[in-house]
């Protein structure tokens, strides 16, 4: 599990996200292209092996931008681990976290959707 989240935190610096140690957990998150303050959530890493989501819709909408991005990643991830559903009623959230030993057989397409996000986002922001 280590082994794994350092992967993660080592290639979310190389993608230019912000790594942000919490109390029990590292929030990943990508600083507004335009320059405002926003950082944008993209997903947290608890210490006991869990990914969630959460924020990033807000995010998106406090200055202006699409939160369509937002639902499409979560979509993405969950249609990335069997047993994911998007969570029906909270719109940055999922069904349930997602366990590091689910992701890590598919390390590199779960890159590959967030490297999409931020792509969009950058191109969002013009």
């Amino acid at each position: 599990m280590a082994e794994t989240i350092g992967n993660i935190l080592d290639r979310v610096r190389a993608m230019g996200c912000l790594v942000q140690p919490r109390g029990r957990s590292v929030s990943i998150r990508l600083p507004d292209p335009n320059g405002s303050k926003q950082k944008f959530s993209l997903f947290v890493v608890r210490v006991t092996g869990e990914i969630y989501t959460g924020w990033l819709s807000d995010q998106l909408a406090r200055i202006g931008m699409d939160k369509q991005i937002a639902a499409d990643w979560f979509g993405s991830l969950a249609d990335l681990v069997p047993g994911v559903e998007r969570h029906p009623t909270l719109v940055d959230n999922l069904s349930r976290d997602i366990e590091l030993e689910e992701i890590d057989p598919v390390l590199d397409e779960f890159f590959e959707r967030l490297e999409g996000t931020i792509e969009r986002i950058q191109t969002e922001a013009g």
